[in-house]
Parts: structure tokens; C-alpha cells; sequence
């Protein structure tokens, strides 16, 4: 029996697990899309088939109750097929791209399913083919398959994180049902069908799919700017959920002149960074005129959103705070502090309590009152709009000046010539921070002028170090800058060049 489901649909009692989700459409509406990818589409009634037929595979492993399983299968329609029937047997799934393989053992994830050439160096080595989905003789009405237990497999996530190790993230059967359960305040499944950017091995791109599912409404996927921007030609997209470096990779193609129709996009939605006024007017200029900001993670779900244009008044604007959620601006003593005065993030909420009580099984009594830190800087106005002015690991602080990275992450990126570009902290014989800044450029920069360029928008003097020309700079999955790499690649670049001199 069904859970009844008082989600998108607004029926009574309890709401449902995205699995359940997708049998009940596949009952209601079987023809219905519930995935779409360039050379395949597949609707809610084949994705139910598929879910319950790589149950029925699942169950012949015999994993050990509690036994944590990662996924990591390239064809997105098949990696969630594989990955809700886990949950819907109660077995632990982690959604793994091939960056995290390395440290799934060392955060006791022992087995892989994969496809392609991912493996774990020791584990047990599942490999997925596609007769995991198929079920030989006549076709007949799909069920949901019997659940050995009560419950719901958890999902961990790897955050990319900004010091080389991933960290790990345990969302709860519970929490993702709360999660789902949020599409109409959230305002995620007002749309028919939408393009999602984010892999599904990230937390972003998996919790955005889920919702969607949830809703009845199409997922898309497709690799690559070009054939992202072909899909939305072709299949008439109507919103394009993305990462801050996505979406600008989409509209540097179209810059670069390249011809595709987007008339059918309602919203770009944009979060995982920093998005500048001068990327969101190229999205309204190339792509779509209603750009929404996004702020959240997977430790605290949705937390802030709004139409960019408007918060665009309020410098660093994020959002407003959703209702659900508590969201204060705290100094290092934990006191609160007024409307307008900048200081550290924290939020709570009864997602984020579920999350806590996940990792920390230990504290789960004092879960509904644990506060989220997400390290990031930033105010609150008092019409409730929140604004990050950047991470407390990426402040630079040079003799007493206090820097936002990412400010001038985004004030170097616009400087005629540069394509890409990134600072971090570099200790100098001194013994205090200087800004090193790597480029990446097409053509030759003058960094004396870079230099002079950057120096004269501060609001107060800054130590400019070395100023290098780098073929790339180190991005996440997701184009989240990665300074610990960024920092080593800089000093590495400056060794060789002292010793070629």
C-alpha cells in the first residue's frame, strides 16, 4: 500500500518517498515523461518498471542491514532507477562521481555498483548492465516492490569542500521525504519540464531531481553547453537549473555566436557561488529574462531564494528566507546581531534537525536544537533578505584588512583579457597574507596595470603579491573554485619559473 501523500497533489496524511512517487504517476499517468535524454526518453511507467526490476536484482546480493552502497553509473535515467530502488529497499545510497571514489572506503562504503571503468581498489565491485531494468515476458502493470523493512535507505553525499577531502553528508529517509514535500513552498514544480545541470552524484543535482519527480513533472538531462543549449531548442525547456560556472559556460557559447532558439525558457536558476550582476545580465540577455538565486547545501536543503531582479537592489543577495527556516547573523560569540550588521550564517530548521540527527546519532536528542554554521559571512535586511559576502575560509586577511575572496575572484574576471581568474592567501617573508592571483587569458595582460586596476577598487589597501598566467584554475564538478589547489598550482607555478630564471 501507498503512503497517502499530501505533497504536490494536496492529499491527506503522510507525505510520500520520491519512489513512491513515481508508482503512483506510473499508476496515474504511465505515459507521461519522467526523464528525458538526448537519445532516450522515458516515461513514469518505464522508470516504475525499472525500479522495481533492479529491486528485485538488489535483493539477490543479500547486502547486510546497514550496509552503505555507492552508484556511480554514467546514464542518469539508469543511476536513478538504481539508486531509488536502494532506498526503497532500506540499503544506504551513495550517489559517488569518480572524484569521491578514492575516499569511499575510508568513509566505510565498501560496495560499488558502476558502470565504465569506476571500481573501489578493495571493495566488492558491482558491475551494472542494463539487463538490471529488463524483465522478459509480456508486460504488466508495475507495483511497488516489497520492502524488507520500514524503513527508507539513507543517501550520503561527498561536498566538494574547499580543502581536498570531501566531506560526508547522511540524509535520512525522513529528511528527504521532508525535502520533497517542500515543492510548493519552494516553487521547484511550477514548470513542466526542466533541464538539470548539476550531476546527480552531487547533492545539488540529486535533490533537485527528486522534487521534480515527486511532482510528476519532466527531468532533463544532457552533457556539455552545446548539446544543453541544443536540448532546450528541441524539447522546448522551460527552466534551466544550474551551477554559477554552468550557467555562465552556457552563455559564453551563445556569446561566442552560436545560434539557439531558447523562447520556451521561463527561469534560469542559478546557486553554488557568487552569481555577479554582470553574469546574471548576460543570462537575461542570451537565455531568459527571469533568473532566480538560490541559496542553500545539502546539510540545510532550500534555505533563501528570489527572482534576481527582486533582491538586485541589496549588494550579495541571495534570497529571501524561506519560512521554514530560522536564519541569523551571529558574531564569534554567538550573539545576535541587528538588521544590516554583517557577521556569521546560521540557520535551523526541522530539515536541518533531521540532517543533524543523522550524523550525529549521539546528539540526536538536541537535534531540533542545533544550528547549521555553513561558514559563510553575511546580513540580513530587514525585510528579510539574506546577503553573503563570502566564506569565513576565504576571507583574506592581510595585516588587519579584511577581503572577501570571492570579491575579487569576480572583480579580476573583469579585467578586458581575462577569461578566468582566482586569488588566494600566500604568507610573504613578512609573515603576513598577500593576494596571489592566478589568470587565465587568451591574450597578453599587463599585470602592472592588473594590478594597479585591482588595487584602486578597494575600500582599503590591499598587499598584491604575484600575479600569474595559468593555463586553468582549479574548479569542482560543480566550477566551485578550489583555492587549496589554486594556492598550490600558483606556488608551483612561481618555483618553476625562479627556477628556469
Amino acid at each position: 500500500m501507498h503512503r497517502a501523500w499530501s505533497g504536490a497533489l494536496g492529499v491527506r496524511n503522510q507525505k510520500m518517498h520520491p519512489t513512491d512517487a513515481v508508482f503512483h504517476w506510473a499508476k496515474h499517468r504511465p505515459r507521461h515523461l519522467a526523464v528525458v535524454l538526448p537519445n532516450m526518453a522515458i516515461t513514469y511507467q518505464a522508470l516504475a518498471e525499472a525500479i522495481e526490476v533492479a529491486s528485485e536484482r538488489i535483493e539477490r546480493f543479500g547486502f547486510d542491514n546497514g550496509e552503505q552502497v555507492a552508484v556511480a553509473i554514467g546514464d542518469p535515467g539508469k543511476f536513478l532507477a538504481v539508486c531509488l530502488a536502494l532506498l526503497y529497499r532500506g540499503i544506504a545510497c551513495a550517489p559517488a562521481g569518480t572524484s569521491v571514489l578514492p575516499y569511499l572506503r575510508s568513509n566505510n562504503i565498501n560496495t560499488l555498483i558502476f558502470s565504465g571503468d569506476a571500481s573501489i581498489e578493495g571493495g566488492r565491485n558491482i558491475r551494472f548492465d542494463d539487463s538490471w531494468l529488463l524483465r522478459g515476458g509480456a508486460p504488466r502493470s508495475v507495483t511497488a516492490p516489497n520492502k524488507s523493512s520500514g524503513n527508507y535507505g539513507e543517501l550520503i553525499f561527498f561536498t566538494s569542500g574547499t580543502t581536498g577531502a570531501p566531506k560526508k553528508i547522511v540524509v535520512s529517509g525522513d529528511a528527504l521525504i521532508e525535502r520533497v514535500g517542500l515543492v510548493t513552498m519552494t516553487e521547484e514544480a511550477v514548470h513542466s519540464r526542466v533541464l538539470i545541470l548539476p550531476g546527480l552524484s552531487s547533492g545539488f543535482g540529486f535533490n533537485r531531481t527528486v522534487p521534480l519527480l515527486y511532482a510528476g513533472k519532466t527531468v532533463c538531462f544532457a552533457h556539455g553547453p552545446e548539446a544543453q543549449l541544443r536540448f532546450v531548442n528541441t524539447f522546448d525547456i522551460e527552466v534551466i537549473v544550474a551551477s554559477i560556472q554552468q550557467a555562465s559556460d552556457l552563455v559564453a557559447v551563445i556569446e561566442q555566436g552560436a545560434k539557439y532558439r531558447s523562447n520556451s525558457l521561463k527561469e534560469v536558476w542559478i546557486s553554488g557561488g557568487f552569481a555577479s550582476k554582470d553574469l546574471v545580465r548576460r543570462i537575461q540577455a542570451s537565455l531568459c529574462r527571469n533568473v532566480k538565486i538560490v541559496y542553500g547545501s545539502s546539510e540545510s536543503g532550500f534555505v533563501a531564494s528570489a527572482s534576481y531582479d527582486m533582491i538586485s537592489h541589496k549588494p550579495s543577495a541571495v534570497g529571501f528566507v524561506l519560512p521554514n527556516t530560522q536564519v541569523e547573523i551571529v558574531d564569534e560569540t554567538g550573539a545576535v546581531l541587528r538588521a544590516g550588521q554583517e557577521g556569521l550564517v546560521r540557520g535551523r530548521s526541522s530539515y536541518i534537525a533531521k540532517i543533524f540527527a543523522a550524523n550525529h546519532p549521539e546528539k540526536a536528542a538536541t537535534a531540533n536544537d542545533a544550528w547549521w554554521y555553513p561558514g559563510d559571512l553575511g546580513r540580513l535586511t530587514e525585510d528579510g533578505i539574506l546577503c553573503i559576502a563570502g566564506r569565513t575560509d576565504d576571507l583574506l586577511n592581510m595585516g588587519g584588512v579584511k577581503v572577501a575572496a570571492e570579491s575579487l575572484d569576480e572583480q579580476a574576471r573583469r579585467y578586458p583579457g581575462v577569461k578566468d581568474a582566482g586569488v588566494c592567501a600566500v604568507l610573504s617573508q613578512s609573515g603576513m597574507d598577500e593576494a596571489w592571483f592566478g589568470i587565465v587569458s587568451d591574450g597578453r595582460i599587463d599585470l602592472s596595470d592588473f594590478k594597479r586596476w585591482i588595487e584602486e577598487r578597494q575600500n582599503e589597501p590591499i598587499r598584491v603579491g604575484e600575479i600569474l598566467i595559468v593555463d586553468r584554475i582549479p574548479r569542482s564538478e560543480l566550477g566551485k573554485l578550489q583555492r587549496h589547489e589554486l594556492k598550490a598550482l600558483l606556488l608551483a607555478t612561481k618555483s618553476r619559473a625562479l627556477l628556469g630564471a
